[in-house]
C-alpha cells in the first residue's frame, strides 16, 4: 500500500475534526468548509465521503475542479491547494 492510501485510511478512521471534514458532494457546504479552513489553521476536505467515514466516491467532470476553484476565489477564500487520489480498492475499518 502506498503512503497516500495509508494517509487516507488514517483520516477516515480518525473521523471529522477541527481540521478534517467529509463531504459527499462538491456543493456550497463544501465551499464553506474550504473558506473556514482558509480563514483558520487550514485543513483537509475529503469529497465523496459520508459523515460516518464511508467512502462513496464522486465523478468529476473535466472542468469541475477549475470551476470549483473559481467559486472559491469569488468567495475570497484564497486559492486552496488540492490533491486528487483515485482509490480503486475499498476497505472496511
Amino acid at each position: 500500500m502506498n503512503s497516500e492510501s495509508d494517509e487516507l485510511r488514517l483520516l477516515l478512521q480518525q473521523g471529522e475534526s477541527d481540521t478534517v471534514e467529509f463531504k459527499e458532494t462538491l456543493d456550497n457546504e463544501a465551499l464553506e468548509s474550504v473558506a473556514a479552513f482558509a480563514n483558520t489553521k487550514g485543513g483537509t476536505l475529503l469529497i465523496g465521503v459520508r459523515d460516518d467515514g464511508a467512502v462513496l466516491g464522486i465523478m468529476l467532470g473535466k472542468e469541475t475542479l477549475r470551476d470549483w476553484a473559481n467559486q472559491i476565489a469569488i468567495k475570497k477564500a484564497g486559492a486552496p491547494s488540492h490533491r486528487m487520489m483515485t482509490i480503486r480498492r475499498c476497505w472496511r475499518n
